[in-house]
């Protein structure tokens, strides 16, 4: 009889302990840089699309003013690798990003997501005074105002 007065709360608080566990964020706490553009070896390797999930732009209060792209997502296992292409202002003021990863050719991998929080410097040296907007893969993240 004792057992099961024992037992019992030891096995609510186990439960109870992998189901508050379960309710944290999949994506790593650290936000990590991520290189811009191809890197070495990306011409023998596929492009694929990514899973983003969130995307936001900061600007950080600093002279120069620096703005940068905070993006949550997934890649569909860890041989792929992020890449991002930031492209100029277009004449509309429009800064699209490009985000994608680049897989391995015959290179077996097993199919569970790998989550990522990364930030992507846009870079604004040289660009004049005025409201921008920024697009990545094709979708409206957000605007500001530079030099802010």
């Amino acid at each position: 009889m004792n057992a099961k007065r024992f037992y019992i709360p030891l096995a609510l608080m186990l439960a109870l302990g992998m189901l508050l566990s379960a309710c944290g964020s999949p994506y790593p706490d650290e936000v990590t840089d991520l290189p811009l553009g191809p890197q070495e070896y990306d011409d023998i390797k596929y492009r694929s699309e990514v899973n983003i999930d969130a995307a936001q732009i900061l600007i950080l209060e600093s002279y120069p003013v620096q703005v940068r792209l905070t993006v949550q997502g997934n890649t569909h296992n860890a041989c792929y690798s992020l890449r991002a292409v930031v492209n100029d202002p277009d004449p509309e003021n429009r800064i699209l990003v490009e985000m994608y990863t680049m897989v391995p050719p015959d290179v077996g991998c097993v199919r569970v997501p790998e989550p990522f929080n990364v930030s992507i410097a846009i870079d604004m040296e040289g660009q004049p005074n005025g409201d921008y907007s920024v697009w990545l893969n094709d979708e409206w993240v957000g605007e500001f105002s530079y030099p802010g």
